[in-house]
């Protein structure tokens, strides 16, 4: 676009996403005119230097299948005055480093359009084009945005959702001339409860605060002249259950062995696995332990408290709880103090009874107990080896009651 035998300054300046930069320092003057060659026997020979191409402009994607990509592009501003013979077409998949060329010449597409054909299905590509004369190829142009393959109405997809929680399933389809569609829930019809959207180029099924009725194989078939196509969409809607009779046995000073029974409903999807939580009534917090049923690590004379939950691809399951005081042996040389503390915690406030090889204790003779609030305190004055034996302790309400017991050897 220059007027020749006028002169000209250049200057560049680099453009991102964000905006143009501040422009370099201009080039020294440039007088726009055609090379001329020397003389030969009084001829005058004039010839033009061909160059590179610059790069083809404006390149998108126009079009799109679940296997290809429809591209198209405006001419080169500058053709390096040479002949274009035609275009050469590259994509990369996401993240590599190598571009595959797409097409086997230039001579294979001298227009400006080209379909990028046998594409992994339902994939996402990155494109650019060159332009090619008898000097060679241009800089690349890029298709600005990754070019993302659609789902065909031929590819299956499952469904993971929450009850209460809205469903849309959906496909993607092409033909000539335009397909009739139709939904079918378990070979049957869907659920009147159910919305079927159809377009020219795709249908949706909305399904409104799922059930767990709403669970099932959903399959939609598009027909026409040339042929049917179906689709089958697979969909879980709910947490699983909490695991049934949790229990505790084996318990030590150091460890616990905990048993249960799997969830009366798995949530429609496999139990992947449990959580196995622990925590010290003491304390607000809960730990995750191994997810095995050999808890150790804990602390001797502690009581603690565990849980069990089921996980399934929807979540975690409410919790199965117990609670648990490790069993702790106190030995103590005969003619010292025993001292047993214990809290307690109910509404209402539990009273305390404790007891010695089944026989109930108060305060008597060498025996001292103390309770206040939610605490109580068996104490055990100048003990002798007749002392030895067996200690419990129960602490009842009206919503019921609970024992814990400690061996004390004199």
């Amino acid at each position: 676009d220059l007027v020749e035998g006028c002169e000209y300054e250049f200057r560049v300046m680099a453009e991102n996403e964000i905006g143009t930069g501040d422009p370099s320092l201009p080039s020294k003057p440039i007088l726009a005119k055609d090379p001329i060659g020397s003389t030969f026997d009084n001829y005058l020979f004039t010839y033009s230097l061909i160059v590179k191409p610059s790069p083809p402009v404006l390149p998108e994607a126009v079009d799109k299948t679940k296997d290809s990509v429809s591209l198209s592009w405006r001419v080169p501003r500058h053709d390096g005055k040479g002949k274009i013979f035609g275009y050469l077409i590259e994509y990369q998949k996401p993240g590599a480093i190598e571009w595959i060329q797409a097409n086997e010449s230039p001579e294979s597409c001298p227009d400006t359009k080209f379909v990028v054909t046998n594409l992994p299905e339902g994939g996402e590509f990155r494109f650019r084009i060159m332009a090619v004369n008898a000097a060679g190829k241009s800089e690349p142009a890029y298709v600005k945005e990754p070019v993302k393959l659609l789902l065909d109405a031929n590819m299956a997809r499952d469904h993971l959702a929450m009850v209460g929680t809205d469903i849309t399933l959906s496909a993607t389809f092409k033909g000539m001339p335009i397909p009739t569609v139709s939904w079918k829930k378990n070979d049957g019809d869907v659920p009147a409860h159910c919305l079927i959207e159809v377009t020219a180029s795709g249908s949706k099924l909305h399904i409104k605060k799922c059930t767990r009725a709403d669970c099932g194989n959903y399959t939609i078939t598009v027909q026409n002249a040339a042929g049917t196509k179906s689709n089958l969409f697979f969909f879980f809607l709910d947490k699983p259950g909490p695991p049934r009779n949790l229990k505790i046995s084996e318990v030590t000073s150091e460890s616990a062995y905990l048993t249960w029974q799997k969830p009366e409903d798995d949530g429609g999807a496999v139990i992947s696995h449990y959580v196995v939580q622990k925590k010290d009534v003491a304390a607000e917090n809960w730990t995750v332990s191994n997810p095995q049923c050999h808890v150790t690590g804990l602390v001797e004379g502690k009581t603690y408290r565990f849980r069990v939950k089921s996980q399934n691809a929807i979540g975690i399951s409410r919790p199965d709880t117990i609670d648990v005081k490790l069993i702790e042996g106190l030995v103590v040389k005969a003619g010292s103090t025993v001292v047993l503390p214990a809290v307690m915690h109910g509404i209402p406030a539990p009273t305390a009874k404790w007891q010695s090889e089944g026989n109930e204790l108060k305060t008597e003779g060498k025996c001292k107990i103390v309770t206040e609030g939610n605490s109580t305190v068996l104490t055990i004055s100048e003990c002798v080896r007749t002392d030895s034996g067996e200690y419990g302790l129960t602490v009842a309400n009206p919503a019921g009651s609970k024992s814990v017991a400690l061996h004390v050897t004199v």
